[in-house]
């Protein structure tokens, strides 16, 4: 191609043969490789995350073979879901739909809780997890001005106590009306805090056993906000962190994020967690 450019001024009867050679190195350079990839086992994948507030409820599916379609139907409903609490069988999970399953109950706080889950076909997988505390949080609001949104802003502070001699893993989302995540402006010196895709996501490793306030700005956009602030396990932090670095990663050269799974046998996420929530309206 070089060669091409700086030779414009050659007669035109010398392309063909320019092109032809040009042909005939690309071709001598192309070798077809037939590969065989093997087969990666298939196993089930369990999707539960659970609470207090509502009955539990598990989705069940297959895993994908690297060439397979992602269109087609991966959801397991012939699957057998047996829940235990603190190690007592309580029941086995009733079939819905499209892979879903759900129990007859509500979890309880610092219970523990097992998901068996068995096929014809599959190798059968199980998952252990937890409810944690609730963490009781305040919120102070007052108007201001933020220079990166342009515009008035509703200034926030959450406080809460972190459990000492523990480890505890937060979760903090904001939704408008509409139940839209809902992106916020932390503070230049937020030590703490991680954004992840609209999660903000942090351990109490630099704060165990005190109290703690999260400094942040809502835009005054939305006239209504609603915060929920979890207590979630490792097992959901690590899931969940993993998940947005294995989706937010932009280099195509950077090495594959494993996304975090706690389900023996198979993949997903089975996990506990526990929530408070403040409502804000602006007039």
């Amino acid at each position: 191609i070089i060669f091409i450019l700086f030779m414009k001024n050659i007669h035109q009867l010398l392309l063909p043969t320019i092109f032809f050679a040009t042909g005939f190195i690309l071709n001598s350079c192309t070798k077809i490789i037939d590969m065989n990839v093997p087969e990666k086992e298939k196993k089930l994948v369990v999707n539960g995350v659970i609470c207090p507030d509502s009955i539990i409820c598990v989705n069940i599916s297959k895993s994908l073979g690297i060439l397979e379609n992602n269109d087609q139907n991966v959801f397991i409903n012939d699957a057998e879901v047996t829940i235990y609490e603190d190690d007592i069988k309580k029941e086995i999970l009733r079939f819905l739909n499209d892979g879903d399953y759900t129990a007859s109950f509500t979890p309880s706080q610092n219970k523990t809780y097992k998901i068996e889950v068995s096929h014809a076909v599959y190798t059968s997988v199980s998952a252990t997890s937890y409810i944690p505390a609730k963490i009781p949080i305040t919120i102070d609001t007052a108007s201001g001005y933020n220079q990166s949104y342009g515009s008035g802003v509703l200034s926030c502070k959450l406080k809460f106590k972190d459990p000492a001699n523990e480890n505890n893993y937060y979760l903090m989302r904001v939704f408008d009306e509409s139940h839209r995540h809902v992106y916020l402006s932390l503070s230049d010196n937020e030590p703490v805090v991680k954004e992840y895709g609209g999660d903000y996501l942090f351990t109490d490793n630099l704060i165990d056993g005190k109290e703690y306030i999260l400094n942040f700005d809502l835009n005054s956009l939305y006239t209504y906000y609603k915060i929920v602030f979890y207590q979630i396990t490792k097992d959901y932090y690590n899931y969940l962190v993993s998940y947005h670095n294995n989706n937010n990663s932009d280099d195509p050269f950077s090495e594959p994020v494993i996304v975090y799974s706690n389900i023996k046998n198979g993949y997903g996420i089975f996990s506990g967690y526990n929530k408070e929530e403040r409502e804000i309206i602006i007039k």
